[in-house]
């Protein structure tokens, strides 16, 4: 018995499966939710970032990866990279939650402590700010979402977070959470 697939029939199936002539490919995409653990990303310098329960004070009662209360003493590039991310070339976005509050005096507008999220696409030899942290987000004590666009040849990039302070006073610092990245999920970031 032959069966007969009528154009309606075949053209919705290509369609459930994304694989219609001419139609663009999804998109892929990766989230880092540090639910079970930190995913790949590594300390690189000193040892103010850990991977844990959200501090007290906001709803998010997810796992975050975070530099606690940073303390008295001068971070100067207290840092986490991410695994190497295969990149097709482009303009992209990286979208992510995070909360922060470093020492800030809001008579003067200044801040002397800060973070950033950066990308790299020579290895870590090179990096470029694509987002900055210093006074408190605007909506402390809850999260706010940050998104990150950039652009970046075809090959890999990393991503890292990184806190500077001058030593001085304590506060805060910083929290991120569900780092959605435009690629692939990375070699190295499972939790086994």
């Amino acid at each position: 018995m032959r069966t007969r697939l009528t154009p309606l029939v075949l053209i919705l199936s290509l369609v459930a499966l994304g694989t219609v002539p001419g139609s663009p490919a999804r998109a892929a995409e990766f989230t880092y939710d540090f639910e079970a653990c930190e995913q790949g990303w590594e300390i690189k310098k000193d040892g103010n970032w850990k991977h844990g329960p959200a501090q007290p004070g906001s709803s998010n009662v997810s796992n975050v990866m975070a530099n606690f209360f940073y303390e008295n003493s001068q971070d100067r590039g207290d840092t986490i990279i991410s695994k190497p991310h295969a990149w097709g070339g482009g303009k992209g976005v990286i979208k992510f939650r995070a909360r922060w509050m470093f020492e800030w005096f809001p008579q003067e507008g200044l801040t002397l402590d800060r973070a950033a999220f950066e990308m790299s696409t020579d290895g870590g030899k090179t990096w470029k700010p694509r987002a900055g942290f210093s006074f408190p987000n605007d909506r402390f004590p809850e999260f706010s979402d940050v998104e990150a666009e950039f652009e970046a040849p075809p090959g890999e990039f990393l991503m890292r977070f990184v806190l500077f302070s001058d030593g001085s006073i304590q506060a805060f610092g910083i929290e991120v959470d569900d780092i959605v990245v435009p690629t692939a999920a990375p070699a190295g970031v499972g939790c086994g």
